[in-house]
């Protein structure tokens, strides 16, 4: 694949930066959707302003592709006690350090409190709950990675 430089405004650029799934786009695939987009509007006189959609909401997709609204928090109880992470666009954010899957994290937490060796192990899915937008209840996040795929 050869690649060119296009010199492009700075507000130009912002604008596609808006348009990109994080993580996932580049300049190149916003430009193309752009123009695929262009392409569906029926041929005719070209209007100068076309109304371009609505960028979805940031996600953060995991190593393994499953995807999570960044800013979603996240909560576990472990020893009696309850920890909280973030979800951001690098990761899950626990104490400050940034973790690329959930069950890094939880093994995180069980080290936080003294938890050493194998019994730190720890399926994430089923460690971490999730605030569910449709419900407004607390579910492990495995129940939802379930129901996205079913």
């Amino acid at each position: 694949m050869e690649l060119v430089q296009v010199p492009v405004r700075r507000e130009v650029f912002e604008r596609l930066k808006a348009l990109a799934e994080p993580l996932v786009d580049d300049a190149s695939s916003v430009i193309e959707r752009l123009i695929a987009h262009w392409e569906t509007i029926p041929h005719g006189p070209r209007v100068r302003h076309i109304e371009l959609p609505e960028p979805g909401p940031a996600l953060w997709r995991s190593a393994r592709g499953e995807r999570f609204p960044v800013g979603a928090p996240l909560r576990a109880k472990y020893l009696g006690h309850k920890f909280e992470a973030t979800v951001t666009a690098s990761g899950i954010e626990f104490a400050g350090k940034t973790y690329d899957n959930p069950s890094s994290a939880g093994i995180a937490v069980k080290e936080s409190v003294g938890t050493k060796g194998k019994a730190a192990s720890t399926n994430g899915w089923d460690f971490w709950e999730m605030l569910d937008p449709a419900s407004k209840r607390w579910v492990s996040i495995n129940k939802l990675r379930t129901e996205k795929a079913g």
